[in-house]
């Protein structure tokens, strides 16, 4: 998230905690309702379809790092028209995750595939504690059931060990599609990304934003919000987060 690691004031608690995401699916007859939230986000998206095509896309961004954030829930109005996948390889072919908000751009994902199932509705909670002796034992759990765990020093995989020394940045994609089917692909997707947001619990993050009043060049290009023609105007929003460590439970309920 940030890479000034020298420099940037750091989280006291960190080491006794855990970076949590948790994720609600429902479907309806043609229709998915996602919901998203964790330290850093909360977002809120339906999905409309015809069984072929997005026909609608309405989404929320409640609780987000940036004030160019907000700009990203229109910008998924250019997707409608578009297939309907629940493959999230082709998905981001024909739309680059970078020129929207990435987290409700997988979101959109996540919802799409929803709308292919005949279960109504699906939660996911993952779960990455903070590194001791540089290793942390991240999950993704699926209706209350572990589905998927990893053991990660935050940037490759060390467990289990037919994938140890897996990148968890560039190739990771692709590599994930090649040795992971359904539900457990689904979760990789998932777990690898709230690992990469899960770097950003070592930094004191309201501290860091007081101190600039936009993000560091190091971000450009990352998702709208840092894209050359935006960043200037993506100030960060103060007191947005949150330390669901010891309260998973407040998940979803998108408290103030």
């Amino acid at each position: 998230m940030i890479n000034h690691e020298f420099d940037a004031p750091l989280n006291s608690a960190y080491g006794q905690g855990a970076f949590r995401r948790r994720i609600l699916l429902r479907r309806e007859a043609q229709s998915v309702t996602a919901e998203l939230e964790d330290d850093y986000h909360a977002f809120r998206l339906r999905l409309e379809h015809d069984g072929n095509r997005i026909t609608g896309i309405h989404a929320q961004s409640l609780r987000i790092p940036t004030v160019a954030c907000l700009e990203a829930p229109a910008l998924l109005a250019g997707l409608v028209g578009q297939p309907l996948t629940g493959n999230r390889l082709a998905f981001r072919g024909g739309s680059s995750p970078r020129l929207h908000c990435t987290h409700l751009h997988d979101l959109l994902w996540l919802a799409m595939a929803q709308a292919f199932r005949e279960s109504t509705c699906r939660l996911y909670d993952i779960q990455v504690p903070d590194l001791v002796n540089g290793r942390s034992r991240a999950c993704v759990q699926l209706d209350g059931t572990e589905l998927l765990t990893w053991e990660t020093d935050m940037d490759r995989l060390l467990k289990p060990a037919e994938h140890a020394d897996k990148p968890l940045r560039s190739g990771f994609s692709r590599w994930a599609a090649e040795h992971y089917r359904g539900d457990q692909l689904e979760a990789a997707y998932i777990l690898q990304i709230a690992i990469m947001v899960a770097h950003a619990r070592r930094f004191d993050v309201d501290a860091m934003r007081a101190t600039r009043n936009q993000p560091g060049d190091e971000l450009l290009g990352a998702c709208h919000a840092f894209q050359p023609n935006v960043i200037k105007r993506a100030h960060p929003m103060m007191n947005t987060v949150r330390d669901f460590s010891e309260r998973p439970d407040d998940l979803l309920r998108f408290l103030d």
